[in-house]
């Protein structure tokens, strides 16, 4: 069904300055599915396909990365940047399918 979903935005809302970023959550993989990491791999999507990355995205990564000594960024400086990354876009849509399973 998600699969679906993603299927349809990227097909007729895709476009410049618009984003689809997706996860699909396993239930075999709950250890490895926290909300940090469903978020990091969101936020990644979301900047990979951002050209050029703004400087506002990339110095506040570099700063998070240096409160945290350049290990994971923890899940605040995700759900900021998250949301800083979606405000340089024209729409931007998140789908997690199977939300469930990683709860």
């Amino acid at each position: 069904m998600s699969s679906l979903v993603i299927d349809t935005l990227c097909d007729r809302i895709g476009g410049d300055n618009v984003a689809v970023a997706c996860v699909y959550c396993d239930f075999h993989a709950q250890n490895e599915q926290s909300a940090t990491t469903v978020l990091g791999a969101l936020l990644k999507q979301v900047v990979a396909g951002m050209e050029p990355i703004p400087s506002e995205i990339k110095s506040a990564f570099e700063s998070a990365k240096k409160q945290v000594d350049g290990r994971t960024l923890r899940l605040p400086e995700i759900c900021m940047m998250l949301v800083k990354s979606f405000s340089y876009l024209r729409r931007g849509f998140i789908c997690i399918g199977a939300l469930d399973e990683c709860l």
